[in-house]
């Protein structure tokens, strides 16, 4: 028995009316053979007299099934590496709020008892109460600065902490499953490919090939 997978025989009705068997053009076609030949094989695969040729007849719907995979690959790349810049960024700014934090809180301090020095004058008479009035909206300025940084600090811990059990960031994680899963399609695409050329082991003419 032999199949000749990879191609749509007798694809343009009219010419194959016309002209009959083999004359309808051939179109290639995708093929996949491990669940499609199942069934076949699992009903005869171990009759004695059973055999089974198998060859594809064109290679150019695996070779673009490869080139598609192929073109999909840098962009996985630039994935990566976009995933990988995001984390060095979060860091950057959980370091620059955290420097920021202690410096709002110096401040911070100093507006809050500058708030009770001013009170104290504008109470006695010894000050006007436009410096304590002053001194009351600096300080809650800065309470309220303090506490979208704090906010901003929580919400990059947040992100960071995102994190697979090997303790690499889980978008960067994905991103690498990606790609590694895309590299060994067009390995095995590269494979299916290889599988649809025969090569001599000598050179010469062929006069004869026998698929097995």
């Amino acid at each position: 028995m032999t199949l000749h997978p990879g191609v749509r025989r007798n694809h343009h009705p009219d010419t194959f009316a016309r002209f009959g068997a083999d004359t309808g053009a051939d179109i290639p076609v995708a093929v996949e053979f491990t669940d499609a030949l199942r069934p076949l094989l699992s009903r005869f695969g171990t009759h004695p007299g059973f055999h089974l040729v198998l060859f594809t007849v064109d290679p150019t719907p695996y070779q673009q099934d490869l080139l598609a995979l192929e073109a999909k690959e840098p962009e996985l790349v630039a994935k990566v590496a976009s995933a990988e810049a995001e984390q060095r960024t979060l860091k950057q700014e959980l370091k620059s709020s955290e420097s920021t934090r202690s410096s709002l809180l110096a401040k911070l301090d100093l507006a809050r008892r500058l708030v009770g020095q001013t009170h104290d004058l504008a109470t006695t008479g010894a000050g006007p109460n436009f410096d304590y009035e002053q001194a009351q909206a600096d300080a809650k300025g800065l309470a309220a600065d303090l506490a979208t940084n704090d906010a901003n600090v929580a919400q990059v811990q947040q992100k960071l902490s995102a994190k697979t059990e090997e303790g690499e960031l889980s978008e960067i994680a994905q991103a690498r499953a990606e790609l590694e899963q895309l590299r060994a399609q067009i390995v095995h695409a590269r494979w299916l490919l290889k599988a649809t050329t025969y090569y001599a082991p000598a050179d010469g003419t062929v006069v004869n090939l026998q698929l097995r």
